[in-house]
């Protein structure tokens, strides 16, 4: 597969769409989105009282590197020197942020 400036700008796209249908979406919700797809490494961000602030999620490594970050609000793709991205609505990151708020709070519980 070729990674040009323009496939890494669809990689993102994609992940992003897939993202942001599972908003408001009864039949496939963005926890069904993050059981059907893999992610590789989760890097919370919390403040200083250990509360929640946001994540980036790795859903691919090893070329090209994507992550979904909420603090960015977008998903992101790092190849060599490339670097892509599309940007995510308030929604879609409010959703992520909801589904790994809750995992971080039982994994500290």
């Amino acid at each position: 597969m070729e990674y040009s400036q323009e496939n890494n700008k669809r990689i993102c796209k994609s992940y992003a769409e897939k993202i942001e249908r599972c908003v408001g979406n009864r039949r496939k919700t963005i926890y069904d989105f993050f059981d059907d797809n893999d992610y590789y490494d989760i890097e919370y961000r919390i403040d200083q009282k250990g509360e929640y602030k946001s994540v980036e999620v790795a859903i691919g490594l090893g070329g090209p590197n994507v992550y979904i970050d909420t603090r960015h609000k977008a998903v992101r793709l790092f190849w060599s020197n490339d670097y892509a991205e599309h940007y995510l609505s308030d929604s879609a990151c409010n959703a992520v942020d909801d589904y790994f708020e809750e995992k971080y709070n039982a994994e500290i519980a």
